[in-house]
């Protein structure tokens, strides 16, 4: 009997193979889709993540509290104590930074132990750097303060950092290739902190470091921002005011804040 649905190009067992496959990729395919949904209704790294840090979080401080570390913020800022003082321009959460730090000394108190900061925070307030740029470590007067508040010793890591010295200090072998991954998550982070630092600038402190960029650079950034009294213009926009595709724009937009940055992290 002749089956006009058979590929005349196919034996017999070449066509029932092939049906096999098919049949297996569909299984697998309604398998996956099933555990996709799964991923919509119960965040599964979520989970682990909650199961890791579970009584591992610390609870803040009461609202009494709070005002009263801003209003001591209000005092270190204008003196330039740090943390938190190159935040103040924010318009929201300025004192983050500083809310930060008490609670470490808190922690630190209540345990007797010393703390390692494990941030991807690069600015002056936190970190101690050379003039040619090159990092030390925490700030002396954070060593210091946290010494006297507590009695015990403070560090500051990045998690690229914290993750080599923690190998070797457990014994334990890291992928290049995870270190890679985590340096190259950092850095996006980084330019996207550092672009929302540009935010709090004063047009006229804008302009001073906008002088290294070229005039294309200069006038994206411009109108990302929305300085000289303009309303920011998102990157599509740009786009198409400019005439480039949205990738040349994010390209542009990323080039031109990471040399910003290098230049602001050699000049502190």
């Amino acid at each position: 009997m002749i089956s006009f649905n058979a590929s005349p190009f196919l034996s017999h067992n070449l066509t029932e193979k092939l049906a096999e496959i098919i049949a297996e990729i569909n299984k697998e395919v309604n398998e996956n889709i099933k555990l996709y949904d799964k991923y919509f209704s119960s965040d599964i790294l979520y989970e682990l993540l909650n199961l890791v840090f579970k009584d591992k979080v610390l609870n803040g401080f009461e609202k009494d509290e709070l005002n009263r570390i801003e209003k001591e913020g209000e005092t270190r800022y204008s003196k330039k104590i740090p943390p938190g003082y190159s935040d103040s321009k924010k318009e929201s959460n300025k004192f983050g930074d500083l809310i930060i730090w008490k609670e470490m000394i808190e922690f630190s108190k209540s345990k007797n132990a010393p703390i390692i900061f494990v941030t991807e925070d690069n600015k002056e307030d936190w970190i101690w750097k050379l003039k040619d740029g090159k990092t030390i470590g925490a700030r002396p007067e954070l060593i210091q303060e946290f010494l006297k508040e507590t009695n015990n010793n403070f560090h500051i890591y990045k998690s690229h950092r914290f993750i080599e010295i923690g190998s070797k200090f457990f014994n334990e072998q890291v992928n290049n290739e995870t270190l890679e991954e985590i340096t190259k998550v950092n850095s996006e982070l980084c330019l996207s902190g550092y672009f929302e630092y540009l935010k709090t600038l004063e047009n006229n402190d804008l302009e001073e470091k906008l002088k290294i960029l070229t005039p294309r650079e200069a006038d994206l950034l411009r109108l990302n921002l929305g300085s000289n009294n303009r309303n920011p213009l998102n990157l599509k926009e740009i786009s198409e005011t400019f005439d480039i595709s949205l990738e040349r724009a994010i390209t542009i937009r990323s080039q031109a804040v990471r040399q910003l940055r290098n230049s602001h992290t050699h000049t502190i």
